[in-house]
């Protein structure tokens, strides 16, 4: 019976949750630009991936990649945007993703915001979590 205090009694509320384990194989994320001004005119937002020893990009399911924005909120990479290549130059390949920078601002507010780039790599699932600033002017 709901007793008007927000709760039923005689009702339990709870919830089951299986999960696999989530590794941490991802060294760095690298993302640019690190400050999204919402009118500014760019167009998309990359992310370099570099993988621990034993891993390399070309390991990565690259359809699985994606970037979780508001914790919900699923974006896939731009179509034909995974390269390999060495973006610092430390000799260690890295994955090139690009993402749209408007669907970005669309699910996020304003200020520092924690983002998570997720996916599949050598049948694992890894996730690895960075941050950007987001400012209105």
């Amino acid at each position: 019976d709901d007793q008007g205090y927000g709760f039923y009694y005689f009702h339990h509320h709870h919830i089951h949750v299986s999960m696999n384990p989530v590794y941490d194989v991802v060294s760095t994320v690298t993302v640019s630009p690190k400050t999204l001004h919402r009118k500014s005119q760019g167009k998309k937002v990359t992310a370099w991936l570099e993988f621990l020893p034993g891993l390399t990009p070309s390991d990565v399911a690259k359809a699985g990649v994606v970037l979780v924005l508001d914790g919900h909120t699923l974006l896939e990479p731009l179509a034909g945007s995974a390269k390999v290549g060495d973006q610092d130059g430390d000799g260690i390949p890295d994955l090139k993703l690009q993402f749209d920078r408007q669907a970005i601002l669309d699910a996020v507010g304003t200020g520092n915001v924690t983002m998570t780039v997720a996916g599949w790599v050598a049948g694992v699932f890894y996730q690895d979590v960075f941050t950007l600033e987001v400012k209105d002017k």
